[in-house]
């Protein structure tokens, strides 16, 4: 053997099927990205270069283990939605005020204070500021649950933590939502009443 064939490393056969495992996995990687690829520009292919196809949305549904961590979810009626009566699941003092937030919505006054409101108008803007001072409030465990993430990144409690977080916003959400269902009926009715008055 000359001092060239020396000079060249002999592999394992264990290195040598690794490395061609690894060159297999890299080439399906590739293949799938290939695919991928294709997909998008068969859904903008459309004959306008201008128009693309959006995704199809797809729909979710609830399953015994999803509805054991995330027991909100499950709630059918959203727009009817309220706080459940203990308000044992969860607590607003356990979340933090934001320092450079205000809470409460501020006062309105259309052009500049000299438009006084019909009473009607002004149960609409007081019903509206309620829901702005509750969607602010809303805020309050983002920031919290922000913060935690912040300071604890490698939380082992994490997914439960996500849960009970969710849980919580889907509640708040929901009893807004049922709130702002009465006032529309409570809006219907004012103007029932105002056509029964004017006829």
């Amino acid at each position: 053997m000359n001092s060239q064939d020396e000079s060249i490393p002999t592999l394992s056969p264990d290195v040598l099927q690794a490395i061609y495992d690894r060159l297999e996995a890299q080439e399906r990687r590739l293949e799938a990205q290939d695919r991928e690829l294709d997909e998008l520009r068969a859904n903008a292919s459309l004959g306008d270069p201008h128009i693309s196809q959006k995704a199809r949305s797809t729909t979710l549904t609830p399953y015994p283990e999803l509805l054991a961590h995330y027991p909100a979810i499950g709630e059918e009626q959203f727009f009817e939605a309220a706080l459940p009566k203990d308000h044992k699941v969860f607590t607003m003092a356990d979340y933090h005020y934001n320092s450079l937030m205000e809470y409460q919505a501020p006062a309105l006054h259309p052009l500049g204070g000299h438009l006084k409101l019909s009473p009607h108008a002004k149960a609409v803007n007081d019903t509206l500021a309620l829901y702005q001072t509750k969607l602010a409030h809303l805020t309050r465990p983002l920031d919290t649950f922000a913060h935690e993430l912040a300071q604890n990144p490698h939380d082992p409690h994490l997914p439960q933590r996500v849960f009970a977080f969710l849980n919580t916003l889907r509640i708040m959400l929901g009893d807004i939502s049922g709130q702002m269902s009465q006032s529309r009926r409570e809006g219907g009715l004012y103007a029932v009443s105002q056509i029964s008055l004017a006829e």
